[in-house]
């Protein structure tokens, strides 16, 4: 039997943002950033490469299933969850299709980390001190 493995980024579980995305949330958004190697790869990367050349994947809530053990529901709880954080991106479909997934852009941790602290010090800047 074949093994397969993904990276889980623990750093999450201790991010004020993505701790509330639970232990689910965070294995999903994991399974998902793997999944954007496996559309780069050579053999996939026509396939899953947009006309603007962004790389997406498609993940249904039947791979939630299989791979997670999660409902239909909570997967497209946790998926809002990472859209609203800017962990992932899509469109929503026009007309519902069961199983079809629509394209997901996944933002690399590391280029998620990095803009949430830009926001970060750009707030400190307007921060005003208080003259009570």
């Amino acid at each position: 039997m074949k093994k397969s493995y993904f990276e889980v980024y623990y750093e999450m579980f201790n991010n004020e943002k993505t701790k509330a995305l639970r232990s689910n949330g965070i294995v999903l958004y994991s399974m998902m950033a793997n999944q954007v190697g496996l559309s780069k790869r050579p053999e996939n990367v026509k396939k899953y490469t947009d006309k603007n050349g962004e790389v997406f994947i498609l993940f249904t809530e039947r791979n939630a299933k299989d791979k997670l053990g999660i409902s239909k529901k909570t997967f497209f709880e946790l998926k809002k969850m990472l859209k609203e954080l800017g962990l992932i991106n899509y469109e929503k479909q026009a007309i519902k299709k069961n199983g079809v997934s629509t394209p997901i852009y996944v933002t690399p941790l590391d280029v998620w980390l990095k803009s949430e602290y830009e926001k970060i010090q750009e707030d400190k800047k307007y921060d005003l001190p208080d003259f009570h």
